[in-house]
């Protein structure tokens, strides 16, 4: 879990005030980046991902999958990406050995579940 988010902490330690993102015309400094990060591991914690806990994102590369990528681990959970272009995502997921307990999409409809 720390080894995962340590190069985020690290770069707030060194420059906070630095570019982390630029996407959309949204621009985010480490430190706004650190912020938003803990606060949505905070929001998956609520919803009840727990650590060990698997959750599958289904989304294009954007500031925001960025953020996920370090939230879900945050919590001591496991990401797991999907292919955006799979067909039978929906089989894929309920089929697989390991299947995801829990599903983010960053595409309409955003919903986590």
């Amino acid at each position: 879990m720390f080894a995962l988010t340590q190069g985020l902490r690290r770069a707030v330690q060194i420059k906070p005030h630095g570019t982390a993102t630029h996407f959309a015309g949204r621009q985010r400094t480490w430190q706004q980046s650190l912020e938003r990060i803990s606060r949505v591991a905070g929001a998956l914690s609520a919803l009840g991902v727990r650590t060990g806990d698997r959750v599958a994102i289904l989304a294009l590369n954007s500031d925001r999958y960025f953020e996920l990528m370090y939230a879900i681990p945050w919590i001591g959970a496991a990401m797991v990406p999907l292919n955006t272009r799979l067909a039978t995502l929906r089989t894929r997921i309920t089929s697989s050995p390991t299947p995801a307990l829990w599903r983010c999409s960053l595409t309409p409809p955003w919903r986590i579940t």
